[in-house]
């Protein structure tokens, strides 16, 4: 199985979900523990009912297909200094 990286993984996210111009899909790195398999968290601003149908149905079937990614190269920390993140506006991805 190869294991996407989370650039790859947030551009096809957000190609699903077409989040309105003004709101980033971002991707938070997690620590993998015995009752949480994933190693990221996804989280975006407000959205539509409708664009949040999209991005429900993104989220599962992602997760389902990438449980772990892989975080090389991504270089920013979230607002702890924590946790590895990245983010995307829709007019970033092509």
């Amino acid at each position: 199985m190869v294991i996407k990286t989370a650039q790859s993984l947030i551009e096809e996210f957000v190609r699903a979900v077409r989040p309105p111009q003004d709101c980033a899909i971002v991707l938070t790195e997690l620590v993998p523990s015995p009752r949480f398999d994933f190693n990221w968290l996804a989280s975006a601003g407000h959205m539509s009912a409708a664009v949040m149908v999209r991005y429900d149905s993104a989220l599962l079937e992602l997760k389902r297909q990438n449980p772990r990614i892989n975080w090389d190269g991504v270089t920013d920390l979230d607002s702890e200094g924590v946790s590895r993140r990245i983010a995307r506006y829709s007019s970033e991805v092509k």
